[in-house]
């Protein structure tokens, strides 16, 4: 008996998985994009879904109601208002009675290649069209919640996923847009551009030369760094529908853009081996505070890979999340499973130099330790003629305003710290 339990619940908790299926088409004249929690005529549960118009790219949640064989039809949703008088069943653990507006009448045709029919709303009437273009695996949830269709999209900070036309069709034709580019900038050798969605806003770079290095790779990562953050964006914006997650906290921050049209990057170095940049501001879409950042980030140009720093500086070490030092190769093998900071002599280094606190214009040292800092949160980057900048980045938010540029030399000033190999980066130090 206890076995047949087992089993019984087993069977209970086993995910239903279905292809989540994305159309493209257009509602009158407008293009849009659709995606279905379920293809129509094969569902094995309430369909549900979302779309956006092209040059908008803001999610709008559908909802099936009651249909017959061969047809399918869908409501969308209207924004909350500010005081949420229309959205009273937002606050629960479960959202209900979304407010409702525009309703679709479509017919599946071509085997549910092609679905066609009328959006009707107060009166208006727009005909529809729309053409398979894709699907992906889909963990259909219950109960029936358009928001669950972002999880893929969240996916692609938390979980380290890949936006391709396979991974998430609906979500690439909304990431894979015509950018605004601007002039080239150039870097010894070297080039870039900033480039924005006009959707968003943010610019972001792209690299035009780096020497004779191949920048397929490095190009393909800051663009997925890129989409990942329109994509947030564009999230924000969408949480002005109850469906996608307006509630009583969220009000006075989402149907924004989370602050991204304020998020500031810039590029410090590139050359055929190195890219560094940083990005700051304070995202906001709902919660108890702004992320509040100044972070650095640097690239291996030619793997298109975070540049492991230890490569450069051989006190650069890694330990566990209990503070324990760990293996450095075999922590190279998975290097986001653990902690990266200065060992004892590179933050005694940096110390030892660092600008006082009178220069970092500190009043009262007990509000920013900053020796302390160094050993919890020291930044390393690079700037013009292969300069070094040590800093302080990705502090807590209570102690964002801590943060500071501490010390900066020429890398060739620095042998003494430089791990073996330095120079394949650096060419400069072979002279």
């Amino acid at each position: 008996m206890k076995i047949a339990a087992a089993l019984a619940l087993c069977l209970l908790a086993t995910p239903v998985l279905a292809d989540a299926v994305t159309y493209k088409g257009t509602i009158g004249k407008l293009p849009i994009v659709v995606e279905l929690s379920e293809e129509p005529g094969k569902a094995k549960a309430e369909i549900f879904g979302r779309y956006f118009y092209a040059d908008k790219g803001i999610d709008i949640p559908l909802h099936a109601t009651q249909s017959r064989s061969g047809k399918l039809n869908l409501v969308e949703e209207v924004p909350c208002k500010e005081d949420g008088s229309n959205c009273p069943g937002a606050n629960g653990d479960t959202p209900t009675n979304p407010p409702l507006g525009a309703k679709w009448a479509l017919e599946i045709t071509k085997r549910g290649e092609a679905l066609e029919g009328d959006w009707k709303n107060n009166g208006r009437s727009q005909p529809v069209t729309l053409t398979k273009v894709g699907s992906r695996p889909f963990e259909l949830p219950d109960p029936a919640l358009p928001t669950n269709l972002i999880d893929f999209a969240n996916g692609l900070f938390y979980e380290g996923t890949t936006l391709t036309a396979e991974t998430s069709p609906y979500d690439f034709i909304k990431m894979d847009v015509k950018l605004k580019e601007g002039e080239p900038v150039q870097m010894g050798d070297s080039s870039f551009r900033y480039a924005s969605d006009p959707r968003t806003l943010f610019q972001f770079p792209q690299i035009i030369r780096a020497g004779d290095t191949d920048l397929a790779a490095t190009n393909t990562y800051l663009q997925q760094r890129y989409w990942a953050f329109g994509l947030d964006a564009l999230w924000c914006e969408a949480q002005i529908y109850q469906g996608f997650g307006w509630n009583e906290y969220t009000s006075f921050a989402v149907g924004t853009l989370g602050e991204y049209d304020n998020e500031e990057i810039a590029v410090s170095y590139l050359s055929p081996t190195v890219l560094s940049w940083t990005e700051s501001g304070g995202l906001f879409c709902g919660g108890a505070h702004p992320y509040n950042h100044h972070e650095f980030f640097n690239l291996d140009t030619k793997t298109g890979k975070p540049l492991e720093m230890s490569s450069i500086f051989k006190g650069w070490v890694a330990k566990d999340f209990d503070n324990k030092p760990a293996n450095l190769a075999d922590a190279l093998t998975h290097p986001t499973d653990f902690v990266w900071g200065p060992d004892e002599g590179l933050a005694k280094f940096v110390k030892d130099h660092r600008k006082t606190n009178a220069e970092l214009g500190l009043e009262n040292a007990d509000d920013c330790p900053m020796d302390d800092l160094i050993d919890t949160n020291l930044a390393i980057s690079f700037k013009a003629d292969d300069t070094v900048l040590f800093a302080l980045g990705g502090l807590p938010n209570v102690i964002v305003a801590c943060g500071a540029d501490l010390y900066e030399a020429p890398i060739a000033d620095l042998k003494d710290l430089l791990a073996p190999g330095a120079e394949a980066y650096f060419p400069s130090l072979k002279s």
